[in-house]
C-alpha cells in the first residue's frame, strides 16, 4: 500500500454507511474474512444462516430497511422498481 493510503481509509471510515452482509455457511468468503473487513472499513453487520448470497426474504429486506433508515438514507429509496418498500 502507497504511504498515505491508509490514512484515507481511516479518514474515510464512518463517513459512508456500509452494511457488511455476511452468510453463516458461506464457503466463498467466510464469515470471519466478512467480519475483517467490516471492523477494518467500519459499518455495521447483517448475518444470515445462507451461504454466499444476499437473502431477499421478507426479514432480510427488513433488517435492510432497518439499516437505511438508521443510517439516513431512508430517502434514497421512493418506492420505485427494486426498492423493498
Amino acid at each position: 500500500a502507497a504511504e498515505g493510503e491508509a490514512g484515507g481509509a481511516e479518514e474515510r471510515r464512518g463517513r459512508c454507511p456500509a452494511l457488511h452482509v455476511v452468510g453463516t455457511q458461506d464457503e466463498v468468503n467466510p464469515p470471519e474474512g466478512g467480519r475483517e473487513v467490516a471492523s477494518a472499513l467500519g459499518g455495521s453487520i447483517f448475518e444470515h444462516p445462507g451461504a454466499h448470497d444476499v437473502p431477499m426474504d421478507g426479514a432480510s429486506l427488513a433488517a435492510y430497511r432497518s439499516f437505511w433508515v438508521e443510517a439516513g438514507l431512508a430517502a434514497c429509496g421512493d418506492g420505485a422498481a427494486g426498492d423493498p418498500a
